[in-house]
């Protein structure tokens, strides 16, 4: 008994011009695959097969190996764009490190200066521009994708931190501005 399989049969043509069952590559598949262009006379076929396919060739074929230099081209920028994601990627935690620290001396200063009592305002300056180089490194990663997206949320972070620092410096300098009855 034959068993039937139901659905359209996939059909694929050979460079002798065999018309062949399509078969399933199973494991082959996973692997590198390779694009083989074949041309006889008029007739040019390109047939996808694994890299480490062998092949026979009758007596007096004629066999011409050509390097696609443009996919090599695309492979070296591929990998080329992986790598600098990768460095942008780095650049964007180390700085997000440093911001991490200033944050917390910030956030300890906030309640300090809260509190009501009075800090340097050296202190102060000193804190902000530390804030402020580490905005200027990031505005010097270049990043694309998910990088640029992470580059850009560091960026506002920093932002506010500074902003926190101007509200800061303001209640320590007029400490009556903190119950809100700034003069009045």
């Amino acid at each position: 008994m034959h068993n039937v399989v139901k659905g359209e049969i996939e059909w694929d043509l050979r460079p002798g011009g065999m018309l062949v069952q399509k078969r399933e590559m199973g494991d082959a598949s996973s692997g590198p695959m390779v694009i083989i262009k074949v041309s006889h006379g008029f007739y040019h076929h390109g047939i996808t097969v694994p890299a480490q396919s062998t092949f026979r060739f009758k007596d007096m074929s004629k066999v011409v190996i050509l390097e696609d230099s443009a996919s090599k081209e695309r492979k070296l920028e591929e990998m080329k764009r992986k790598q600098s994601v990768v460095i942008s990627c780095e650049e964007v935690a180390k700085v997000r490190a440093e911001i991490d620290k200033l944050s917390e001396k910030v956030n300890s200063l906030d309640a300090i200066v809260g509190g009501g009592t009075k800090v340097a305002v050296e202190e102060l300056l000193c804190l902000t521009e530390l804030l402020m180089a580490q905005l200027l490194q990031l505005d010097t990663i270049e990043a694309v994708g998910e990088d640029k997206v992470q580059r850009r949320a560091e960026v506002r972070r920093v932002q506010g931190l500074v902003d926190t620092m101007d509200e800061m410096k303001a209640r320590n300098c007029n400490p009556s501005s903190i119950n809100g009855d700034a003069g009045i």
